[in-house]
Parts: structure tokens; sequence; C-alpha cells
């Protein structure tokens, strides 16, 4: 154990099936690392924001724009492992997202083993999973996502730098670009 670099990324990216958390962090990484990231250059946040105006949306993750989603949806809510203020349990899930019209689900429900179950329930709204950690494959729209939102390295020496010097918070990363990828090339519905 401690030897990662003695294992093959295939090898490494079997361990998303654990459901030990830095495991399937590790399996979800090497993934990540096998897949070339499909999708253009865009924001989703400029999607949500122009398609979510008065309408339901349900945000299962804590986000940087999710005031700005509370204050253009007719009805919000976010969803949290651990919930803080108005913010429900995972559990309500099962009440608010079939109800929804966007759902913003974030990537790390794939590495808690959760993400198949979301998309289900938000089948009748548009399933959007977002985050660094999202595969960019369009082989997760079998699976009922709509739109993959995540990023595609563009310079790996500043990514690395940015990492190695403890930069923690997603959009203060250099060397990464935002993509989308939506189901059936449509950027709305």
């Amino acid at each position: 154990e401690g030897e990662l670099s003695s294992f093959s990324a295939v090898q490494l990216a079997e361990r998303i099936l654990s459901w030990k958390p830095l495991e399937a962090s590790i399996g979800m990484a090497a993934l990540n690392s096998l897949i070339k990231p499909e999708g253009e250059p865009s924001n989703i946040k400029d999607f949500i924001i122009n398609n979510g105006r008065g309408k339901t949306i349900s945000v299962i993750g804590r986000f940087p724009f999710n005031d700005e989603i509370s204050e253009i949806a007719g009805k919000s809510y976010f969803l949290e492992m651990d919930p803080e203020g108005d913010e429900l349990p995972p559990q309500a899930c099962e009440d608010v997202l079939p109800k929804s019209d966007i759902i913003v689900i974030t990537a790390t429900a794939l590495i808690n083993h959760t993400l198949q179950r979301l998309l289900e329930l938000g089948k009748n709204g548009i399933n959007i999973v977002l985050g660094p950690s999202t595969p960019m494959s369009p082989i997760l729209f079998d699976f009922g996502a709509d739109i993959l939102a995540g990023v595609k390295v563009i310079d790996k020496n500043a990514l690395l730098k940015s990492v190695t010097q403890g930069v923690k918070k997603f959009r203060l990363l250099k060397g990464i670009e935002p993509i989308c990828l939506y189901k059936n090339n449509k950027k709305g519905r």
C-alpha cells in the first residue's frame, strides 16, 4: 500500500467502485486521466441562469453561484450531505428532483455512488453533472445526464503549479478551461 505508481491507470480507475471515498476519488482521477475530454469552452452558470429564470431548480452540492440561482429561480432547492441554513438533507432528493426543471448534480455523486439514482429522479428535467471531476464523455448521456460541465487541462504545468502551491478553490486553479458537452449538441431544451 502507498505505492500507487506501481499500478496502471486502468487498475487505479477500478477503484471508482470502492465505497471508501479516498479510494473512489483516486479511481475517478485515474478514469479522467484516460478520457480525452469532449466539449466546448462554456460557462454552465450562464446556461443555468438563462434557462432557469422562474423555473424550479435543484442543486446537489455547494457551488459559488447558488445565491444567483436562488434569485432567478421560481423555486430553488439546495441539497447537501451536511445541510446548513436552508439546505436540505440528501433524502429530500426523492421529493424535490422529480418536480425540478433543472437539476445540477455535483460530480462527487459519482464518487459516493449516488449519481445513477439522482439522474433517475431528475429524468423530467435537465440533468447537469457539474464539477472538475466530471468525466467529459458522452457515455453519461446513456444514464440520464443531459449536460456535462467539467474542465479540460490546457496547461498542465500551470495546473501542477497551482495544485502543488496548495490552491484549494477550483475557480483559482490555473491551466484549466471550463467546458460543456450537451446531449445531442443542444444548448437548450
